[in-house]
This record gives C-alpha cells, structure tokens and sequence, in this order.
C-alpha cells in the first residue's frame, strides 16, 4: 500500500513538474519517465492505473490503463493532491496549530478556549495511522507534546475545532466543539 503511494505522489508530481524537467537532455526524459512508471506499477499489481500530462504543452507523458473507472474516493485526492502542489508547491508546510484565549494560572490549567487550527495536511492522525500509512510524525500526540511543552497540563474549558483555513463556510452556525469541563494531558 505504502509503495502504490509513493508511485502516485510520484505520478502527481510529474504533473506539476516544469516541461523542460522532462525534455531531450534531462536527467529525466519522457522515456525513462515511462519506463520507471510502467515498472512500478507492474511491480504493486492490483488494479492501477495511471495518467501523466505535461501541463505546460498538455501533452501525454504516460498513461496505463487510464480509461478505467476509480473509486471516487482515489481519484478525489489525487484531484487535492495536484491542486495542492499546484498552488502551494512541492516544498510547502501544511501545519496544525493550537492557539488560544484565556490565561495560563501557575498550576499548568489553562482557563479558556484552545483553538485546534486545521492546516491542510491529510498526513496528520493519531501515531499508529501516521506509522501505518505515512511516517511523517504529524501526529496528534505529538501536538499533546507540544501543548505540554508550552506548560498547559489541564484545561478548564473547551477545545474548538477551526477548519477555516479551507472552508469558510460552516454548515453549523458555530463551530463543532469537544466540551469536557477539565482535560488532563498526557
């Protein structure tokens, strides 16, 4: 499963790939493009299929079994996928933030509101998913780590989630909350 992400993610950043990073001359070409591509494929089995165009000339580079139907949901992150290294760039950081209102008393309670800030990134979870399926440590018990980091060991208050980063438009009037009354972190 791990290696069938990897040829994807390598299939969509060929997508975003600049024309000339795969002309006469490269490191690169569109034959050794094929090659590689055809033989990862060949080597995870299974049902794939992939579709790799040049978006400046919108010429194909590769295509295996690409006419076949996906499952929605497959096809709908490579869509995110290509949309994200499109706009944001191969090198950019979808960070998960915790911000807040309140105060902090000398116990390590903090009184108030934490704000989890959503950033984009599908990579975070909880650490067995992370290991699973990424490796990337973007995890919430790593976040946990951090919040203790910065002292807060209780909270005496509410957690909202703020996805507004993607979506502006809420379908609840107000956000989705988790309101335990006292939160002790690990």
């Amino acid at each position: 499963m791990r290696r069938a992400a990897v040829i994807v993610l390598a299939g969509i950043a060929a997508l975003g790939a600049p024309a000339t990073s795969l002309g006469r001359g490269s490191a690169l070409g569109a034959g050794a493009l094929r090659r590689a591509l055809a033989e990862d494929l060949e080597a995870v089995g299974g049902a794939h299929g992939a579709y790799v165009v040049d978006m400046t000339t919108r010429r194909t580079l590769f295509a295996f079994d690409a006419r076949r139907g996906r499952t929605p949901a497959s096809v709908q992150k490579l869509y995110t996928t290509s949309t994200a290294l499109l706009r944001l760039g191969p090198s950019a950081v979808l960070k998960t933030s915790v911000l807040g209102t309140g105060r902090l008393d000398r116990s390590g309670t903090w009184h108030g509101t934490l704000y989890l800030r959503g950033g984009g990134d599908p990579t975070f979870g909880a650490a067995a998913f992370d290991r699973a399926a990424y490796g990337a440590g973007a995890t919430v018990q790593a976040l946990a780590r951090r919040v203790r980091a910065a002292g807060i060991v209780r909270l005496a208050g509410r957690i909202v989630g703020d996805e507004s980063r993607f979506d502006s438009l809420r379908a609840p009037q107000r956000p989705v909350t988790s309101a335990p009354s006292s939160w002790k972190g690990n």
